[in-house]
Parts: structure tokens; sequence; C-alpha cells
């Protein structure tokens, strides 16, 4: 029997453009304990156009929940977006990564989510994933919305 705070969510999330996507990056283990533990680059090929994730929560008697949730803290992606292509040439693009997977939600009112942490290089066609935490790109934010991780 299930209680009244248990849920299942299913998320996908697609992309707008022909060349737009996403791709799951398999961090190097060598760089484990480095501040920079990405591939310096966004892959220029492989992007999916789709992105699924799912999250069932159980409360089972004796008060224990049981949490199987597709995302997980190790999880990593690159993706591409606002894509403009001429014939079959990228003429425009934005790059960025996702770190810690694609979580899916729900909450009490039964209302879906979905929550990721996101970088994105603002510059069309450049693939550098490297953040320069020493630069003052933003300006006005408060001491809690600074970036902290490369």
């Amino acid at each position: 029997m299930a209680a009244a705070n248990d849920y299942e969510v299913f998320i996908q999330i697609t992309f707008p453009n022909e060349a737009d996507g996403i791709q799951e990056v398999q961090l190097p283990k060598e760089f484990a304990n480095s501040e920079f533990k990405w591939p310096r680059l966004a892959s220029e090929v492989g992007y999916q156009p789709k992105l699924e994730a799912h999250r069932l929560w159980v409360n089972i008697p004796g008060g224990q929940k049981q949490d199987i949730n597709t995302a997980n803290e190790n999880q990593a992606y690159f993706f591409r977006v606002r894509t403009v292509k001429q014939g079959d040439k990228i003429v425009s693009a934005l790059y960025g990564k996702i770190k810690g997977g694609v979580r899916a939600g729900g909450d009490a009112s039964g209302h879906g989510f979905a929550e990721f942490l996101y970088y994105l290089n603002p510059t069309p066609l450049d693939r550098n994933m490297e953040f320069d935490l020493k630069k003052d790109l933003f300006k006005n934010l408060s001491n809690d919305a600074q970036p902290r991780d490369p």
C-alpha cells in the first residue's frame, strides 16, 4: 500500500535545435583529487537529443525509506545549445557542463521537478570548460551566489 508521500517521477529533457544535445562524460579517475576534474574541452560530436531521469521514493513501514534515483554525484555531462547550422557545418553554438547528474523529484502537492548544477560558456563555439575563479564575471552576486567550483 502506497503512503501519501510516496512518489515516482520520470522526466525527459529535450533540445529544440537539430544539433543541440547532451552526452555523459566519464571523468578521468586520475583527476579525482584535482581542482580540475573535467576534460578541458567539450566534445564536438556525440550529443544525444534527449536525457531521461527517474526517481522512486517509497516509505516502508517502520520508518524506513527507499530512494531509487538515476542521478548521482559522480555523473557528468557536456551539453550543446543554441546550435545554428549552415548545411552540415555548425556556425554557432554554446557549450556547457552539468555536474552531479540530473535529479528528478516531486513535492507534496504532486508537482515534479528537475534539478541540476550547470555551467555555460557564453562565448559561441568556445568548447573550453575551464572556469576561471579569478575572473570577476559576476559583479553583483551575494556571497552565497558566488561560483566556487570549476
